[in-house]
């Protein structure tokens, strides 16, 4: 059962993910970085600008295959290559709009309730507990809004499990996916920022596209700043 201080949301990961820019971001969006100082401003940073991730709550995603409940729990989550870009993008350093891909570890999946060891994540089939999200992009598309994609398809992530787990071996996590500022702090600066995915604007399946199949992705991931940027606040106009 999910532990009801989850929340629906993004990971990552799917996160982040994440996630050719077949779109381009919202006109007029952009990242803003800065140092603060008792509230003013000290200095200004540049972009790209390198970030990454740490979970703050259990990131947990569950759906329902073959009339059975599964849900897959993983403790870390990291982000590669990720970085804010020109434009309110997200791409790879050192400025290219698509490459991002997201790292869960720690992983581990419940069928009916049950740990199941036949069905843990296996990444290649030789990463136990790990779940590599396929490469991708991201963009503000709107106030306190940014959209993830993949840079191929629709598919954010294939879960790779055993061969003798009992809702296969392989599972596709497909759709949209939008994750938001879970304190509606996105036009603030801050150092790091609480995200969570926008149960209403995603739309994640496993498997296929059917209700049955719906898939939503818990939890929530602090997003900071790394390499030359690390103690930089920063926040996301549209």
């Amino acid at each position: 059962m999910i532990p009801p201080t989850l929340r629906p949301l993004v990971l990552c990961a799917m996160v982040i993910g994440v996630m050719a820019f077949g779109v381009t971001a919202a006109h007029g969006s952009e990242w803003l970085l800065a140092k603060l100082n008792g509230g003013k401003i000290e200095s200004i940073g540049f972009l790209p600008a390198p970030i990454q991730v740490t979970p703050e709550v259990l990131v947990v995603s569950h759906s329902k295959l073959f009339g059975l409940d599964w849900l897959v729990e993983c403790s870390a989550v990291s982000i590669v290559d990720g970085a804010l870009q020109a434009a309110g993008a997200l791409g790879r350093l050192p400025g290219v709009i698509s490459g991002i891909r997201a790292i869960m570890k720690g992983c581990k999946t419940r069928i009916s309730g049950v740990t199941s060891k036949a069905c843990e994540p296996n990444a290649g089939g030789k990463e136990p507990g790990v779940i590599k999200s396929n490469l991708g992009h991201g963009e503000i598309v709107s106030e306190n809004i940014v959209r993830l994609s993949p840079d191929t398809g629709e598919t954010y992530a294939t879960i790779e499990m055993g061969e003798e787990c009992s809702i296969g071996e392989k599972i596709p996590v497909l759709g949209s996916l939008f994750v938001k500022d879970a304190d509606n702090g996105f036009l603030q600066y801050k150092f790091e920022h609480r995200i969570e995915v926008d149960p209403i604007k995603s739309l994640l399946y496993s498997i296929s596209k059917t209700e049955e199949h719906r898939l939503s992705i818990l939890g929530v991931i602090r997003v900071f700043l790394e390499g030359t940027h690390k103690g930089l606040d920063f926040s996301g106009h549209s």
